[in-house]
């Protein structure tokens, strides 16, 4: 057996101080304190978005030379009233109509489908949905890429 060899002594100066275990445990507790935030605000922001309030789908749509008629089904509580963007574009892509469509709570249940009459500038070539909010987020309505 060969004997014990010591790590080689670092030189002074070179490297600082020896960090103290105290202030390494510390150092780790932040760490583990920091991820363990992270990790919730990440299972929180994924439960939150895979569960909307409002859902919307394309169920289908017709167009003529100068419309697109677009139906969708929206799913959303009984009693909540939604606004649905709706749109209508050409053979390159340009929007040449769009239009909102309320759903309130009197006439729809949780789950209805919904058509709506699209006026176009040009023939379209297909109807989307853009999407639905709660008519009562007013932020939400407020930006145009919804």
């Amino acid at each position: 057996m060969s004997p014990a060899v010591a790590p080689p002594a670092r030189p002074a100066g070179r490297y600082g101080d020896a960090v103290s275990p105290r202030r390494r445990r510390v150092g780790l507790a932040l760490i583990a304190v920091g991820a363990g935030a992270a990790l919730a605000y990440l299972l929180w922001a994924g439960l939150y978005h895979a569960t909307p309030p409002v859902r919307g789908g394309l169920v289908g749509y017709e167009v003529t030379d100068r419309s697109a008629t677009v139906r969708f089904e929206v799913i959303k509580d009984a009693d909540a009233t939604v606004l649905c963007r709706v749109r209508a574009q050409d053979a390159d892509h340009v929007t040449v109509g769009s239009a909102e469509a309320r759903v309130g709570p009197p006439e729809h249940g949780e789950r209805s489908v919904v058509e709506i009459v699209v006026p176009t500038s040009a023939r379209p070539v297909n109807g989307e949905l853009r999407g639905c909010v709660l008519a009562d987020r007013p932020r939400a309505l407020a930006g145009g890429s919804w």
